[in-house]
């Protein structure tokens, strides 16, 4: 595809009339970024970047537009709240995805602006007669399936790492790879202390985003391969061993379209995983609670699946979890065992969670603490015998129903 080739898809271009006299005749607006590609991909567009050529702030303001913080040349539109950017350079004078001194106003072009990308598929525009404008040969990677960084400037930027894996991960299932060249540059972010420089919130919102993708396992193995996942992920490289059998579960879950929740948090099936480094990255990165909830109920149920069929691991699971007497904890409790069971990784799960569920029904959901408390001796403590009343009942039902 040429720099100049037209696309017969322009629904989505905002060059109204209202727009046209906003602009006045020096202004240009572009659609750019992932807009574009995942039109060429003939995916889904999601969200649409604008980008004006020709455009000052001080026009921008007079217009009515809500600027978006004082840096970046970032406007809201004042009805539609959409969101429009003057193109922009950026320049490397500090440290860090921070340390950028940005240059926004009428003087930069677009293709300027389009150089500080950071792939070429993501370095595309479309203007308002359809028209892709592609300096740098995005469409060709596109065709080739090639996720190729736009120049060395690159690397001035560690956030740019892990966008790399994400994009790698979510057009896994169509066959992207990075090109070697890029490869080389992403080893040497690493071993240069770049990557050191990247905080939490970032680190977390992209995992997040990479969550949502195809192939999920993808993002992680990635950064292994460039050496990244010490530095980024350390509490996870137990994510590796055994074959990759929890990366397997994980992409299983995203098959599913499960909400990223519960596809990051079935790492802590695995029998590698342990509390420490649970703990470690739910403080390291302020995991939210509720990822944080879901990932110790798969650490807590893993002994179900990766151990022997014993009472006493379903009634380890039962009172660590606290579901006795909570309906609303046995109910996530039971949502996770459900999408674990339909996960496809082996033939034995969906049996044991079948026979789960039916416990819950038939002995955890009926149990009454106060008929037991009746028959308490003197002697006992309150939760040491309905702990050992709880473990009885389970028991009992153990031993009449077997697992088939």
């Amino acid at each position: 595809m040429t720099n100049t080739e037209k696309q017969a898809d322009n629904s989505r271009h905002p060059s109204r009339n209202w727009l046209k006299g906003l602009l006045g005749p020096n202004g240009q607006c572009y659609l750019v970024g992932g807009a574009v590609r995942d039109e060429l991909l003939n995916l889904p567009v999601m969200d649409s970047d604008w980008v004006l050529v020709g455009v000052s702030k001080q026009d921008m303001r007079r217009l009515g537009f809500k600027e978006v913080g004082q840096d970046f040349g970032v406007f809201l539109h004042p009805e539609t709240g959409e969101e429009y950017a003057l193109a922009r350079t950026e320049r490397k004078i500090g440290p860090g995805y921070c340390g950028f001194e940005v240059e926004a106003n009428e003087n930069v072009s677009l293709e300027k602006d389009l150089l500080r990308r950071d792939l070429t598929i993501n370095a595309i525009a479309k203007d308002e007669n359809g028209v892709i404008i592609d300096p740098l040969g995005g469409c060709a990677h596109i065709k080739q399936r090639l996720l190729h960084h736009v120049s060395p400037a690159f690397t001035e930027d560690p956030l740019r790492l892990l966008r790399v894996a994400r994009f790698y991960a979510r057009f896994y299932n169509l066959d992207f790879k990075v090109a070697d060249e890029t490869l080389l540059l992403l080893k040497n972010m690493v071993d240069e202390g770049e990557v050191d420089t990247l905080v939490p919130e970032r680190i977390w919102k992209e995992c997040v985003s990479a969550m949502k993708s195809s192939h999920p396992s993808q993002f992680f193995i990635l950064l292994k391969s460039i050496g990244a996942m010490p530095v980024v992920f350390p509490e996870l490289m137990f994510v590796f061993d055994n074959n990759n059998y929890i990366l397997k579960l994980m992409d299983q879950f995203a098959s599913q379209n499960y909400d990223p929740q519960m596809v990051f948090s079935c790492l802590w099936f695995s029998e590698q995983a342990d509390k420490e480094g649970l703990d470690a990255i739910c403080k390291r990165l302020n995991l939210p609670k509720s990822y944080q909830k879901i990932m110790s109920y798969c650490f807590i149920s893993r002994v179900l699946f990766n151990s022997d069929w014993q009472v006493d691991n379903i009634a380890f699971v039962l009172d660590t979890l606290g579901l006795w007497g909570h309906k609303d904890k046995i109910n996530i409790w039971l949502g996770l065992m459900d999408k674990l069971s339909r996960s496809g990784i082996n033939d034995y799960i969906p049996k044991k969670v079948e026979w789960l569920e039916k416990l819950i029904k038939h002995v955890v959901l009926p149990f009454n603490p106060k008929e037991y408390l009746k028959l308490k001796p003197a002697n006992i403590a309150v939760g040491e015998y309905l702990k050992a009343k709880r473990f009885d009942v389970i028991e009992a039902y153990f031993k009449q129903n077997s697992l088939q």
